[in-house]
């Protein structure tokens, strides 16, 4: 139990940091709280989600598969 507390310790400060040195200018919202937890857990494991990260917007599309 104390090796997760303190997991979630060091999860929340990095999360912290990576957030407010990547968007330094962001409007306080919700939002926010949101990516304080999602950035890290994913880097935790390493996937990075690159195209938010780098400013790259992509087109999702939707990929219909057909057996024949």
């Amino acid at each position: 139990m104390f090796f997760m507390l303190l997991g979630i310790v060091f999860l929340l400060a990095y999360g912290v940091a990576a957030q407010s040195l990547l968007y330094p200018n962001a409007e306080p919202s919700w939002g926010i709280f949101y990516n304080v937890v999602y950035y890290p857990y994913l880097s935790m494991y390493q996937e990075f989600p690159l195209d938010q990260l780098e400013g790259i917007k992509l087109i999702k599309t939707h990929v219909i598969a057909v057996m024949i």
